[in-house]
């Protein structure tokens, strides 16, 4: 597996509970406590950590990767943001994502995004971007989920881009599974009042 925009690592953590076994080939992030995080929860070395996406030479892991995650910031098309799409830096991250997809070809990626990008600028964002993906050797899958259909209690939807290395793979998006938790099942009852 390998990730970017990789945070403290969550999709790496899915796969570990998920009991699938893992190499990690690398990592990016820009975030140093990101990074702490990272380090402090998986057997990672500084040689597989690319602190900027910029330098990415995803030409050097062609072939080693099965699984290449990402989910670029969302504030550039979050409906809680300003709204700049790729009139925005961070917006414009999408590209160095596909880039990396057109480098590395792994067998699966998967991006994430909030639901907002298929509506910004009138779908001219994601009609763009789906372009984009469609340029490379990829069969693509895209649904909205929301975390609540998911067991998690919260309402976040998120659009989730699937893609598999041609030939076109039969693939279905999971059914909702029923919510039997509240975000009181996470808390702890009495937390020292320093948190």
């Amino acid at each position: 597996v390998a990730t970017v925009f990789s945070g403290i690592g969550a999709v790496e953590h899915a796969l570990k509970r998920m009991r699938i076994p893992t190499e990690i080939i690398f990592a990016c992030d820009t975030d140093k406590y990101c990074k702490e995080t990272y380090f402090a929860n998986y057997d990672m070395t500084e040689n597989k950590w690319i602190e900027d996406i910029h330098n990415v030479n995803g030409k050097k892991f062609k072939g080693k990767v099965d699984l290449f995650v990402g989910e670029s910031p969302c504030q550039s098309f979050s409906m809680v943001g300003k709204r700049k799409g790729l009139e925005d830096e961070r917006g414009l991250l999408i590209y160095e994502f596909v880039r990396l997809i057109k480098e590395i070809k792994p067998k699966v990626f998967i991006y994430e995004n909030v639901k907002g990008l298929l509506n910004h600028g009138k779908s001219e964002t994601w009609k763009k971007l789906k372009s984009s993906l469609e340029d490379t050797d990829y069969d693509i899958h895209v649904k909205v989920l929301n975390a609540k259909d998911y067991g998690i209690p919260q309402n976040r939807e998120r659009m989730f881009v699937v893609g598999f290395l041609k030939p076109k793979k039969d693939f279905k998006f999971p059914q909702p599974v029923e919510l039997k938790l509240t975000m009181q099942d996470f808390l702890e009852d009495n937390p020292n009042s320093k948190y």
